[in-house]
């Protein structure tokens, strides 16, 4: 029988893993893990390892250091970097205690933040490459040059034997340090332009000044740093090119000094709602009804283009599900958790092709979002409206919903489909949501039932849409953002009560309602 404490890790080891699946980078930090292989994992999930030391206290642990380019798939991170910037030495444990550890933390968090797709690409594309070279496995295609575990430490072995019979000692030469520390990984680590703008790592914000170019972050008291190819010096200009003239490198990088990556804001310090950088949010959504998409699609892409860089608007053209298992409304949760996978946005919307944007040159969503699943210190990681009935079978709305991209959306939207094939009552009757009740609608208010709302992020209903179903109980006023109309079966109705509604708003704009 398992003890609490090996379930306990067994449950941390899980958690860890999915957690590194979904990620971009893995920290790793000093110490050893009692119950996971921390670097080990995070290769096999193609994460890319993040290293926290600091130099003269701490190295990583690493393999074969000598034999595989660590820094070109991995990031190495000193927390006492910036006392180098301003040529103050480095070089003890004592010197541990005057480096601020908050500062470092945030500025590592920042870059990471800030980090240009490019940059990741390419270092997964390393990893990918130099991963298998540390299984222990012989390579199974026959006749391949990819190099195992058991070459490197054949090499590494064969290295330490010469050594031996030049010195007659056991203990590592001085020569070969670089062979157990990742101290040449580190340096070229610290000077890699991670963001594009040409600045090194940990001060990822490149600004111009009339004497030059400067790098800084946005921790208090965090010293600058110079564009790579610059050096400091002690009297103006402070960053200068090796012949002394005032630093106006890089030349030509990604994004010219004071200009972002697109998915990046502008240099505003303080980063505006707690965002460290411009939200990549995809806004997806798929229709079955051509009539219906020919009235509402039209407001959706000027919603967009109303509000340039905010959304990717995705427009599926195929079902996923196959409908004899789940009716066409569940696409919408398989819509979202593909483009999930994919790891490219921040976060996911959806948008039913049932609700018209009346408002386009408003955006509250995008307020709502800021406010909760793109502000970094936020639990929730559900975006979503009150509907204007509000109880156990109704908690919210899912006709416009987003996701915060991570482990709990995707453990949220398995456990929808979950649900969808189990026997739910709700309203003192009892269906399987998969083809009866309300669909995803119904099994959203079963998976509130068990977990609560404190993940999810409600807009007041009028908020971000506004019921339509019948004239006599419409919910919408002229100038609310949007019409939903859903609760509708029977497809010519909701045809009949659509157009009525786009024909009074063109007697509205005319004046004549």
């Amino acid at each position: 029988m398992m003890s609490i404490a090996d379930c306990a890790r067994l449950g941390m080891k899980k958690q860890a893993r999915e957690l590194w699946a979904h990620a971009e980078t893995g920290l790793v930090l000093p110490g050893d893990g009692g119950y996971e292989l921390r670097l080990y994992s995070m290769l096999n999930k193609a994460a890319v390892p993040v290293f926290f030391n600091h130099r003269g206290v701490s190295f990583p642990k690493l393999p074969f250091t000598a034999l595989l380019p660590w820094s070109k798939f991995a990031i190495f991170w000193d927390s006492g970097q910036s006392r180098r910037v301003l040529g103050e030495a480095n070089d003890g444990a004592h010197l541990l205690r005057h480096v601020d550890k908050v500062g470092a933390a945030y500025q590592l968090l920042l870059q990471l933040a800030l980090m240009d797709p490019q940059v990741i690409e390419k270092k997964r594309r390393k990893l990918l490459r130099y991963a298998p070279s540390l299984s222990w496995e012989t390579p199974r295609c026959p006749g391949t040059l990819r190099k195992s575990a058991l070459d490197h430490l054949g090499a590494e072995l064969a290295h330490r034997l010469t050594r031996f019979l030049q010195t007659s000692s056991g203990l590592i030469h001085w020569l070969d340090w670089y062979w157990k520390v990742a101290d040449d990984h580190l340096e070229n680590s610290q000077s890699e332009d991670l963001t594009g703008t040409g600045c090194p790592l940990g001060y990822p914000i490149c600004q111009r000044h009339e004497g030059g170019n400067i790098c800084v972050s946005t921790w208090r008291g965090t010293p600058f740093a110079c564009p790579i190819g610059c050096e400091v010096s002690e009297v103006p200009p402070l960053c200068q090119t090796p012949t002394g003239a005032a630093c106006n490198l890089p030349a030509h990088p990604r994004h010219p000094c004071g200009e972002y990556p697109h998915q990046n804001h502008p240099a505003e310090v303080p980063y505006p709602d707690h965002i460290v950088r411009r939200p990549r949010v995809a806004l997806i959504t798929w229709s079955d009804r051509p009539q219906v998409s020919r009235m509402t699609l039209p407001a959706l892409e000027r919603f967009c283009e109303e509000h340039p860089g905010r959304y990717e608007l995705i427009v599926e053209q195929a079902p996923i599900l196959d409908s004899s298992t789940f009716v066409a409304a569940w696409n919408k949760i398989a819509f979202m958790r593909r483009v999930l996978l994919t790891r490219l946005h921040d976060a996911v919307l959806w948008i039913d092709d049932d609700v018209l944007i009346t408002a386009p040159t408003r955006d509250p969503i995008f307020e709502g979002l800021k406010k909760s699943i793109l502000r970094l210190h936020s639990d929730h990681f559900i975006y979503a409206s009150k509907d204007v009935r509000h109880d156990e079978r109704v908690p919210m709305n899912t006709g416009i919903l987003g996701l915060r991209n991570g482990r709990q959306a995707l453990k949220f939207l398995e456990e929808m489909f979950r649900i969808a094939r189990e026997v739910v009552v709700l309203d003192e009757q009892a269906f399987v949501p998969r083809y009866e009740g309300w669909w995803d609608q119904d099994a959203a208010a079963e998976w509130v039932r068990r977990h609560g709302l404190k993940w999810a992020y409600l807009e007041e209903h009028r908020t971000i849409q506004s019921l339509v179903r019948d004239w006599e109980t419409m919910k919408w006023q002229p100038g609310d953002f949007a019409a939903h109309f859903s609760g509708i079966r029977n497809e010519a109705v909701r045809m009949k009560l659509m157009q009525q509604f786009q024909h009074r708003q063109v007697l509205e704009v005319k004046g004549g309602w």
